[in-house]
């Protein structure tokens, strides 16, 4: 377990240092590879992702693992983001640090049984997957979204 906390810290100082501070132009830069939105969006992506992923384990813990509904992952993005719209960038990203922190933490006081519980989301996007598998994905998630965030921020203005 402590590998895992230490990875969803590095990935968390990572974003953090790469977004936190960024202008209102650089914010507004097109991500590569989705031309629909630009580096603020996905900062949003991320907050909606990351406080949902936390609610995901919250229910699997209580519940000793749970059956999600099915759902289409693309339009629940495009609803989330679309919530967050004209919200600053630092606003964006104390949302994702919040649920950040509210991961590890809640990481921290899980027993190995409670990281084994199973879950489902009917096939629509995660299949099968066990409570540990929702901190790997957040993981897994961020740095994605990092390597876009990186090469929208390399490019020049």
């Amino acid at each position: 377990m402590s590998d895992l906390i230490r990875r969803l810290e590095a990935n968390r100082d990572a974003l953090l240092a790469l977004v936190g501070g960024l202008s209102d132009a650089q914010a507004d830069r097109p991500v590569p590879g989705n031309p629909k939105w630009r580096v603020r969006d996905v900062v949003a992506h991320l907050a909606a992702s990351e406080e949902g992923m936390l609610t995901m384990v919250q229910i699997m813990v209580a519940k000793g693992g749970y059956d999600f509904r099915p759902y289409d992952r693309d339009a629940l993005n495009e609803e989330r983001v679309a919530e967050r719209a004209g919200r600053p960038t630092e606003e964006l990203l104390a949302e994702w640090r919040r649920a950040r922190e509210a991961m590890i933490e809640t990481l921290r006081g899980l027993t190995e049984e409670q990281l084994a519980y199973r879950g489902s989301d009917g096939g629509s996007n995660w299949g099968e997957f066990t409570t540990r598998d929702i901190f790997e994905t957040a993981i897994r998630h961020t740095e994605l979204h990092l390597a876009d965030l990186r090469r929208a921020l390399a490019q020049e203005a």
